[in-house]
């Protein structure tokens, strides 16, 4: 019974460690966000083509392509466009 117990706690922790990890990806404040106009703007500037551009996780996600021409899904951060993940 104390292996199942044990099983189940260390599959819950496990299922739940990516979620807390989300939350925290981008913690800028609202106000301190850039225009997503502007995100699509320098990706546009770099040779992307932008499909989606949302929020997701406290960030900006855009679906795309770069410059290159590679699929890309990425999260930026709101307010300095840094790339912080990518899927």
């Amino acid at each position: 019974m104390n292996a199942k117990i044990i099983i189940a706690a260390v599959t819950a922790t496990l299922c739940l460690a990516p979620v807390a990890e989300a939350r925290d990806l981008c913690s800028a404040a609202k106000g301190e966000w850039q225009p997503k106009a502007a995100l699509a703007r320098k990706l546009e500037g770099e040779g992307w083509k932008i499909r989606v551009l949302k929020v997701d996780l406290g960030c900006y996600e855009v679906y795309g392509t770069d410059g290159g021409g590679k699929a890309r899904e990425t999260h930026f951060d709101p307010k300095t466009f840094r790339s912080v993940l990518e899927e």
